[in-house]
């Protein structure tokens, strides 16, 4: 009897840190506690390696981290495990194991499954949303996030306000400015996410009404950035290029890039610059500033998309596609925006004579 008490005992504390480390993932008031959460339930399946449960819940933890080679793990040990999952719980799973594949549409396929049978699951329907806009498809993001919001309306809780993030996101991307700049102001009750939601409701404003003061909503997110204490300043100094870039001021943006470089030369700093030299037609100043700087960013994806984009609008389109072949290549992960920009490459290829693309609208 005694060897049967102590084989019982690593069991109970396997189940204690599962049941602790699930209710750390359920409660947790921001993104930066699922670490903690994660190291807890790791724990637990080092204990139990057999709980499907642990696993299912571990792999969630991971997937909120964008760690998704580890959830291809979990979801590869799992598999032998699947007869301990519900239905519900084995959608799940296939769902994230296609997300975490880079395996968009069969994602999206999977999440729409559990959404039906899950109707109240509010991260269900936050992820389907984030499944929708690695395509770009931001009509159906706003469904499925003003769905999720109509389970969870409290901006207060941190997973609200990244919803109020995605919808405002996907209402911009689609042109309703001002319903843009409604749904982002929501997700302010939350200083964990407030300076990237703000960013959008800025953005919304600024498209919504050609009087705004865009220098005063720049100076706020400054001080939002600094309160929050995350971002250096080369980093801030990026991001304002990014909105400059996002309003059309190309000008401006490549001021705030050019900011950016000098504190910090970096990958952001660099193609936000280029980009912003390209779409103000300065290519041949952009082409300058690759030929002094762009060998260090030869495996970075987005810094050759930057210079094709710099070589088509130069006329370079046969150029421009090889630098595009590249930028494909270096992709741990689809990329909508680089897909996008890539195909009127493609399409310019061949042709004697096409009409140039409209200024990109959005970068980041």
């Amino acid at each position: 009897m005694a060897g049967c008490r102590e084989s019982e005992a690593p069991r109970a504390d396997a189940q204690a840190l599962f049941e602790k480390g699930e209710k750390m993932f359920r409660t947790a008031q921001s993104r930066y506690e699922f670490p903690a959460a994660s190291e807890v339930l790791q724990q637990a399946v080092a204990a139990a390696p057999d709980n499907a449960k642990a696993r299912l819940v571990l792999a969630q933890v991971l997937a909120r981290r964008s760690q998704y080679a580890l959830v291809l793990e979990e979801a590869r040990a799992l598999d032998s495990l699947r007869s301990q999952l519900s239905e519900t719980q084995a959608l799940r799973l296939d769902a994230l194991a296609a997300s975490a594949a880079d395996q968009a549409e069969t994602a999206i396929t999977k999440w729409q499954a559990l959404t039906s049978r899950a109707p109240h699951d509010r991260w269900a329907w936050y992820d389907l949303a984030s499944a929708y806009a690695n395509l770009g498809r931001y009509d159906d993001v706003a469904k499925a996030a003003r769905r999720a919001l109509e389970i969870e309306p409290d901006p207060a809780q941190w997973s609200a306000s990244w919803i109020y993030y995605l919808y405002a996101k996907a209402l911009y991307r689609t042109g309703q400015y001002p319903q843009a700049a409604e749904v982002a102001k929501r997700g302010k009750v939350n200083a964990s996410t407030w300076r990237s939601t703000f960013f959008r409701m800025a953005l919304g404003q600024a498209k919504a009404d050609a009087a705004t003061d865009v220098s005063a909503l720049v100076d706020e997110y400054v001080r939002i950035s600094e309160a929050e204490g995350r971002n250096d300043d080369a980093y801030t100094e990026a991001n304002i290029a990014l909105f400059y870039f996002e309003l059309g001021d190309y000008a401006k943006a490549a001021e705030h890039a050019q900011n950016s470089w000098d504190l910090k030369p970096q990958a952001y700093p660099f193609w936000v610059l280029v980009y912003s030299l390209a779409e103000a037609g300065k290519t041949t100043e952009a082409f300058a500033f690759v030929k002094e700087n762009g060998a260090q960013f030869e495996a970075h994806a987005f810094s050759q998309a930057g210079i094709g984009w710099a070589r088509y609008r130069a006329g370079q389109v046969q150029a421009a596609q090889a630098s595009y072949m590249r930028a494909t290549s270096l992709l741990k992960r689809r990329n909508y925006q680089i897909e996008t920009q890539r195909a009127v490459v493609d399409a310019a290829v061949g042709m004697a004579q096409s009409k140039p693309a409209n200024p990109l609208k959005w970068l980041g």
